[in-house]
């Protein structure tokens, strides 16, 4: 028998071993990632430590079996592609059987020999009933809300963090964040911690309270956005927590594998781009006035006064973020309205409608406060508001706003349509079920945050990131479809009329707690990873280092310099400001998606009469007479290779240029480069 066991127990490694082939890249790190997550997934087994009973007896499920073979498929398939893609094998025939027979061998053995290691990572997934009698309850708690166990509390965390530190480019595990949005805004954030004021003296289009986010991140790291990777975990544990909330809230099961889904969906759409955009640290921001409002219409009562302040004091931080987002609040107000007026509520809607208000000023005072005190309000309107509106936007016609719409539309399709498609099953669900307030709402929500994102005519890849806000409910929604008989549902006046599980009493929420949650939980983690991990379009600077980076490259060969002025061409702020830790010394420090003539006009000053000692460029050279080419360099983003160029100002023209520098050097604002 012992013997026996031992030989079930190799072939469990063996299959392991296969598996862990499959997650082998063609890049040395993968060598040390693959082991790591297969030894993870197989310590989590019984089977490394003990035989299950459905093993030692020989029994077999042939529905895991054929959905282990075809995650075996998947796996095998996509090592396939991604070995025959690389630079070794790309200029051969695929019907050159002597150069392509190894890696269709290693895909065939892998696929095959992985299937019992998945099969028995399935088994342990579902080895018990869903349910069990002695599974806890929670009694609902006044208001509606649930309490996070410390377990949930640590899991949350968990898997904000590996969401974040797998999907973010400014996680430790990348070399840098070199998305150029996230560098405008580490600069202008930094510079407001020497006295430098956004928009009166550095011009770039995000809100003041974005800006003051990543001022707060410039301390913990100076040349590096470790401080923006702990923000965005910080963003994203936030944002976990409310969704957990929302789903216990509708299902009143605690069910891991809605945390998994949800992270792994909203972290790898190739909207969320390359971390640390405005919109990902929006998300709990909306999340948590979405929560309250599907506590009010699940309870049918009412928005509480501290509820409607939180609500007011969230969209106030949206406002000073990035105020094109506040569209999903104008959706959210209208049915929790609407059933007051029905009931005859006016002045209490009036009430809370000014507590909004209150939580918007109380947002907004330190804001207009600190440009106040530096003379700049004017500043602020022009550059936030007037121009943002008036000469960033195209929508200047009923027809220009309908082409925005259609092309956001087109956009959301092309890099977010996950949130699409779960909205819609969300829709159709919440409709079926006799739920059309929520279905109403939920669409408003959608509809007017869609509406005044895309209206304005421009189109970026990452703006539909914030409407990923509506992927926690979608997942909720399609857990219920997969087991619907078995958790509570509530009529149109907020009771429980269905529960099927222990505990259930009037007045009370049962709470589900799945069998084995930590178990599960410690299984999912690394499963967690492996799905980001091949999932977010950030992956591929896994294996770069930052000696080929040109941010880096410059950077050395700026080390040296004391009091260096800097002026980005040609692009948005390519990093060489946050990389050599300088400060911009002219407003105008990078080059905006502004169709601005004051700003060219300046930019040609900078170049015309050499204002600065150095120019840093992507993809343009510098014709001027001022500036000498200093150093090049390459590099791969996505697909495409940018050239990079360094430039220095000429020796002829520094005694001139340095007469004519308009802001303060860095040494002048007491910083230490």
């Amino acid at each position: 028998m012992r013997r026996l066991e031992k030989q079930r127990k190799l072939k469990y490694v063996l299959s392991a071993a296969a598996f862990c082939i499959l997650l082998v890249r063609p890049l040395y790190a993968s060598l040390l990632i693959a082991p790591a997550v297969t030894i993870l997934l197989f310590t989590s087994l019984p089977v490394s430590r003990q035989l299950t009973e459905g093993e030692k007896t020989g029994r077999k499920s042939r529905g895991r079996y054929i959905l282990a073979s075809l995650i075996a498929m998947f796996f095998a398939a996509l090592f396939l592609i991604v070995w025959l893609r690389t630079k070794q094998l790309v200029s051969l025939h695929f019907f050159l059987w002597k150069e392509a027979l190894p890696v269709l061998l290693a895909a065939v053995l892998g696929g095959v020999g992985s299937i019992p290691f998945l099969s028995a990572l399935l088994e342990h997934l579902y080895n018990s009933d869903r349910f069990t009698e002695s599974a806890s309850v929670t009694p609902i708690l006044p208001g509606g809300e649930t309490r996070a166990t410390r377990e949930e509390w640590r899991l949350l965390f968990c898997v904000a963090l590996v969401s974040v530190s797998v999907c973010s480019l400014s996680s430790p595990l990348y070399p840098f964040n070199d998305w150029v949005d996230a560098n405008c805004f580490f600069t202008v954030g930094k510079s407001m911690l020497y006295g430098i004021v956004p928009y009166r003296d550095l011009y770039e289009q995000k809100g003041p309270l974005l800006y003051a986010l990543y001022a707060l991140c410039y301390p913990i790291s100076h040349r590096t956005f470790l401080g923006g990777w702990l923000l965005e975990v910080a963003a994203a544990w936030a944002f976990l927590s409310l969704a957990w909330k929302s789903h216990l809230l509708l299902t009143g099961e605690r069910d891991p594998i809605f945390l998994f889904l949800t992270a792994a969906l909203v972290y790898t759409v190739p909207a969320f781009l390359k971390g640390g955009s405005a919109e990902e640290l929006s998300l709990p921001l909306l999340m948590v006035s979405f929560y309250y409002g599907l506590r009010c219409i699940c309870l049918n009562r009412e928005l509480t006064g501290r509820e409607a302040f939180l609500v007011g004091l969230s969209s106030g931080a949206v406002l000073w973020i990035k105020y094109s987002m506040l569209g999903f609040y104008l959706g959210f107000i209208l049915v929790p309205a609407y059933r007051m007026l029905r009931k005859g509520r006016a002045l209490r809607l009036i009430q809370l409608l000014g507590l909004i208000v209150l939580g918007v000023a109380a947002a907004s005072l330190p804001v207009l406060v600190y440009f106040a005190c530096n003379h700049a309000l004017s500043s602020l309107w022009e550059a936030y508001f007037y121009n943002n509106l008036f000469v960033y936007g195209k929508a200047s016609s009923l027809m220009n706003t309908a082409r925005g719409l259609a092309s956001g539309l087109a956009s959301m399709l092309t890099f977010n349509d996950v949130t699409i498609l779960l909205l819609l099953v969300s829709i159709n669900t919440l409709w079926r079920e006799k739920n059309r307030a929520l279905a109403v709402h939920v669409f408003l929500c959608f509809a007017f945050a869609f509406g005044l994102i895309y209206a304005g005519g421009i189109n970026l890849k990452y703006y539909s990131e914030i409407l990923c806000v509506f992927i926690p409910l979608g997942v909720t929604q399609l857990l219920k479809l997969c087991h619907s008989s078995q958790l509570m549902t509530r009529n149109s006046e907020g009771e429980i009329i269905e529960a099927d599980c222990p505990g259930k009493e009037k007045g009370r929420l049962p709470v589900i707690q799945r069998p084995g949650f930590g178990r599960v939980s410690r299984i999912l983690i690394p499963i967690l990873f492996t799905l980001s991990l091949f999932g977010s379009e950030n992956s591929y600077m896994l294996f770069h280092k930052r000696s080929e980076m040109p941010q880096f490259i410059f950077a050395e060969t700026l080390k040296e310099e004391k009091d260096a002025t800097l002026f980005n061409y040609g692009a948005l702020d390519i990093g060489l400001f946050t990389t050599a830790d300088i400060l911009p010394s002219t407003r105008y420090f990078c080059m905006l998606n502004l169709p601005s003539e004051e700003m060219v006009t300046e930019m040609e000053h900078y170049m015309r009469d050499g204002v600065t000692k150095y120019i840093v460029s992507r993809g343009l050279e510098v014709n001027s007479p001022c500036y000498l080419l200093l150093q090049t360099a390459e590099f791969m983003d996505n697909g495409t290779l940018y050239p990079y160029y360094l430039y220095i100002r000429s020796t002829e023209n520094s005694g001139e240029a340095a007469s004519k520098q308009e802001l303060p050097s860095s040494s002048e604002l007491g910083v230490s480069q």
